[in-house]
């Protein structure tokens, strides 16, 4: 299937790169400023803004936290952070001082 899909805002962050027109994007506030979960944040409003749309060409983006700590224990860690963030009501402040990788850390 070559046709662009459906999305669902949950599925949608930053390392999959998203794309929206200017109006848009300032429509919706811009990017919010927030230490973690931005994307998140941003996915929601685009979401409550018009159909969201997932492509099928990819974008690399860094591993180095799946490198640092094994791809199992990140992509737990992610869905973890997410359900916090959207379903526990865990600020992103909150988050992100969970969050770091060794580079951060010697910061």
């Amino acid at each position: 299937n070559r046709m662009p899909q459906r999305a669902d805002w949950r599925g949608m962050h930053g390392d999959q790169a998203q794309f929206m027109t200017r109006a848009t994007f300032e429509r919706i506030g811009g990017f919010p400023e927030l230490p973690l979960m931005e994307d998140v944040a941003l996915s929601r409003a685009l979401d409550r803004e018009g159909k969201l749309v997932r492509l099928l060409p990819r974008v690399v983006t860094s591993s180095r936290r799946y490198s640092e700590r094994g791809s199992l224990r990140q992509a737990l860690l992610n869905r973890w952070n997410l359900f916090r963030y959207v379903y526990l009501g865990a600020t992103a402040e909150e988050i992100a001082r969970t969050y770091r990788s060794s580079r951060e850390e010697g910061q």
